[in-house]
Parts: structure tokens; C-alpha cells; sequence
């Protein structure tokens, strides 16, 4: 076993036998100390099979030759050489719990564990939307410069766009989760044409039955039949009852992350996308992207550009997109690339 591989990176509670509580340190990579800061603490070796912490002038000041795990915890514990020979040192392991799920969470308080995507029917399977815009390759520079936790797209229709998603997240073994929130019940345009449509026995977006669109049903099936249950969940809801419902949870202590990318392919209507804009970025992380479709729609293009001029922009993150991904343009501090279009809070 290699000892210092072994340790690195590793956080500790610092402190002495006597039980005196000193610090919280951490042994970084480099072989500094972070955290906790002292003179007498501020390197740190592995020698002989044993730690060993030097001073700023790299004099030895302790040496940890008890060393023993607990569980998972390594415990530590040695003489600090100014005082005398004999324990006086100890270091004591503190194991971070993993991050929870946050489809786990939702699933427990939203659905009491009982989860739609258990009710798919492959009956339902529809592949015929063709408006998912979606493009693979900003997904990816995305998930590499991003690396979220918490995918949020509002506006999922059938599924199209959250699937190319999970395939990406997937290919590049990312621990993405991704939440969609949509009524599935249509918009204007839908409602307007779909007797037209069923009469001309074309495809139709509502599909309904019992005077009810089956999206829903439709983006459950797609879901399931593409094998990405497991990270992707739906929430039937409005974009912004979606977003006031998660920052309630969050607030609630209920939902331990808030999304780093938002998708947003939604409202389409002036004014409309603009509130959108609006509360996904007071939803956002910090450093995480706010992106969307349909940049040749005037009403969208409209409303981000102006709502881009009432934001401060992170500037380095957009030149670290940029520099991942060369298909950028950029246009008042929003990245572009075939009707995408990018924010970074």
C-alpha cells in the first residue's frame, strides 16, 4: 500500500490526546496542508511508513506512528517533537457522506418513492416529434466545462432533447441527473392544428385521448424505451410552478442541489420567455449555464438579449466554453452556435 497515496486529499479533524479540539486540515496533493493554519503545520510527508508534518522552515514537527482505520476512517495519532517524546498529536478522519441523488430526493418528496417512469408504457412509444434541436456537441462541451450534478430542462415535449442528453451524459460516464418540468399539455399551435392534422392522417402532436393530450405517456414510453429511467425524472408542471416548486424544496431543506445547467426550450412568446429567464437564474448556481434553443425565433432572441443587458455575466466562463467549444460566436456576452444559445451566471 502506498501510504501517501493513501492519505491525499484526505480531511481530517486535528487535535490532541488529551481530546482539545485544534483545526480541520487537509493533506493536498502538492504535500502542503490547507485549512488549518500554523507555522508548525504546514507540510506533510510520508517517511518511513509514518506522517510526518514540517514546519514553514520544512523542520519536522510531528510524527504520526500510530496509524490504524476505524470503518473507513484513518486515525492517526504521534509525538510533536518541541514538547517531548510521547503522544500528543492526533488526526481523525472525516468521511464526507456521498452527495445525495437528487432524482432520489425528488422521488421521496414529490412521489413518495412511487416514481412515473414505473408506469411507462411502451405502448406509447413515439418517436415522430421533429422539433428537438438539441446538439450533441454543445452537450458535451457543456458536461466537460460544467460538470453538473443537476440538469433542469423546462419544456421536454416527448422527450427528445432530455434522451440526447442522458446519451451524452452516459458516453462520458458523468454523474448528471436530469429533471424535466413541462405540463405535456401543449401549446396553442398544437391544440389549434390537431383536428386538421387527425383529419389529413398526419402526425399529431396531442395524440388525444378522452379529450386528453397523451405527451405525457408519450415522453414516459420514450423514456424508458431509450433505458434512461434511472437519470432522468419528469415533473407535470408549468416552467415557473417547476422552479418556485425547487426553490421551495431547497429552502425546505428538502433538495440538497440546486441545477447547474437549466435547458430551457419553453415559453416561445414575448414577455413570456423573458420571466422565464427571470427565475431560472435566481434558480441557478453560480458559475452554471443558462441555455436555450430557437435563436431564430424573434421573440426569443428578443427576450435575451434584453435580459442578458439586466445580468451580470460571467465572462472567464464564457471563454472557457468558448475555448472547449469553436462553433461559439458570441453576441453581447451570450454564446451562439445553430440556434443555441448560452449564458454563464
Amino acid at each position: 500500500m502506498n501510504l501517501a497515496e493513501e492519505l491525499k486529499a484526505r480531511t481530517f479533524r486535528f487535535g490532541r490526546v488529551n481530546g482539545t479540539f485544534i483545526g480541520v486540515l487537509t493533506l493536498e496533493s502538492g504535500g502542503t496542508l490547507s485549512g488549518y493554519k500554523n507555522e508548525n503545520e504546514a507540510f506533510w510527508s510520508v517517511e518511513d511508513g509514518k506522517l510526518v508534518f514540517r514546519n514553514a522552515e520544512r523542520l519536522v514537527t510531528t510524527v504520526f506512528d500510530q496509524i490504524r482505520r476505524e470503518s473507513c476512517a484513518y486515525v492517526l495519532c504521534g509525538e510533536f517533537l518541541p514538547r517531548g517524546p510521547g503522544p500528543w498529536h492526533t488526526l481523525t478522519e472525516i468521511i464526507k457522506p456521498p452527495p445525495q441523488s437528487v432524482i432520489g430526493e425528488l422521488l421521496s418528496e414529490l412521489y413518495g418513492g412511487d416514481g412515473p417512469l414505473s408506469y411507462a408504457d411502451i405502448r406509447y412509444r413515439d418517436d415522430g416529434y421533429p422539433h428537438t434541436n438539441l446538439i450533441p456537441d454543445v452537450v458535451r462541451s457543456v458536461l466537460d466545462i460544467v460538470k453538473p450534478r443537476f440538469w433542469l430542462e423546462l419544456g421536454s415535449m416527448l422527450g427528445g432533447s432530455a434522451i440526447r442528453v442522458a446519451d451524452v451524459v452516459k458516453s462520458q460516464s458523468a454523474p448528471t441527473e436530469i429533471v424535466c418540468v413541462d405540463p405535456f399539455t401543449g401549446d396553442v399551435n398544437m391544440w389549434a392544428w390537431e383536428q386538421p392534422k387527425r383529419k389529413a392522417n398526419e402526425w399529431q402532436f396531442l395524440r388525444l385521448e378522452r379529450g386528453r393530450p397523451t405527451i405525457y405517456d408519450r415522453f414516459l414510453a420514450n423514456v424508458a424505451s431509450a433505458g434512461h429511467s434511472g437519470i432522468i425524472l419528469p415533473i407535470a408542471a408549468t416552467s415557473i410552478v417547476g422552479i418556485k416548486l425547487l426553490r421551495r424544496l431547497a429552502s425546505e431543506h428538502r433538495l440538497s442541489a440546486f441545477p447547474s445547467v437549466i435547458y430551457l426550450d419553453s415559453a416561445h412568446e414575448p414577455d413570456e420567455t423573458f420571466l422565464e429567464l427571470q427565475n431560472c437564474w435566481g434558480l441557478l448556481e453560480p458559475g452554471g449555464v443558462l441555455m436555450g434553443d430557437d435563436w431564430g425565433w424573434e421573440s426569443v432572441r428578443n427576450d435575451v438579449l434584453r435580459f442578458a443587458q439586466t445580468v451580470r455575466i460571467d465572462r472567464i466562463g464564457c471563454q472557457r466554453l468558448a475555448e472547449r467549444h469553436q462553433s461559439f460566436t458570441e453576441q453581447e456576452g451570450i454564446l451562439l452556435d445553430r440556434g443555441q444559445w448560452i449564458l454563464v451566471k
